[in-house]
């Protein structure tokens, strides 16, 4: 089911989860929450050991999440926004942040604006890949809406096949380790 960028937001502040565009592939999120964990793992068909990205509007809102040194932002002022994710580690001492990320949490920030307007609207999103948990991303709203059901919240707008987000990882605030590569 398409719907406007305004019926988005309404969906996601009711905790549902959505599909939007990114700046690599389609993406399935949901407001950043424990109970929201479970049930997008549930839709994905995802394992818990599999983390969850958080999509935020900008790079000023992972200071309200993640320890960033000289050289993590650095990392973070090279790669974002854009098609990267940056796994960094959190002072959040919640059981959600200690037991679910392991003290460490993958960003995304999208350079797309109408994503930014639902994000700055809603707050922190999950965010993954519009697809069930290792099968192929899925491309375009027919797909999706075969292997999801007719009636999950689809962004209208146009979907292209793109390649999956690099994600890297600063380790101990000295080294960044490039987990997987955007040009395979």
């Amino acid at each position: 089911m398409t719907l406007n960028i305004q019926e988005i937001i309404d969906n996601l502040k009711l905790n549902n989860y959505c599909v939007i565009p990114t700046d690599t592939i389609p993406g399935i999120c949901i407001p950043l929450s424990e109970k929201n964990i479970y049930k997008l793992h549930n839709a994905k068909r995802r394992p818990l050991s599999k983390p969850l990205s958080l999509l935020l509007p900008n790079k000023e809102d992972i200071d309200n999440f993640c320890h960033l040194n000289d050289f993590s932002r650095e990392v973070v002022d090279l790669y974002l926004p854009g098609p990267t994710t940056v796994i960094l580690p959190t002072y959040r001492t919640s059981s959600l942040f200690k037991n679910y990320f392991k003290n460490k949490i993958g960003i995304r920030i999208i350079k797309d604006e109408p994503i930014n307007t639902i994000v700055q609207s809603v707050g922190p999103l999950l965010l993954t890949s519009i697809n069930k948990s290792g099968c192929r991303s899925l491309h375009g709203i027919e797909e999706i809406e075969k292997i999801f059901g007719l009636t999950i919240p689809i962004l209208d707008y146009k979907y292209e096949k793109g390649k999956p987000s690099m994600i890297i990882e600063v380790i101990g605030g000295k080294k960044a380790v490039v987990l997987r590569d955007r040009e395979k």
